[in-house]
């Protein structure tokens, strides 16, 4: 059995996690993870071409799910403005 690394578990956190209120601060958490891993590995850790690429993925991937994160508040805070003139609407077809 294989252990994951500590910047593995943090990213497939952020990935799995389904409570929007809760993403931002496991993203940030992940990158975190990712770049002290890279930074040892820019330092002479042994590495191997493929742990590289994952975390190069890895970063990649966060970022599309904080542009995730970013459209989700928009439409929700769209959804909030716009909340009390369809409630007012939808009173007046009654």
């Amino acid at each position: 059995m294989t252990t994951k690394p500590s910047w593995y578990k943090s990213f497939r956190a952020a990935l799995l996690e389904t409570d929007w209120t809760k993403i931002h601060e496991l993203i940030v958490a992940a990158e975190s993870e990712i770049r002290k891993r890279q930074n040892l590995l820019a330092e002479g850790q042994s590495g191997t071409p493929t742990e590289r690429y994952a975390l190069a993925n890895a970063m990649n991937s966060l970022r599309g799910l904080q542009g995730d994160l970013v459209f989700w508040q928009k439409s929700a805070e769209s959804a909030i403005s716009r909340g009390p003139a369809t409630a007012q609407y939808n009173r007046s077809a009654d």
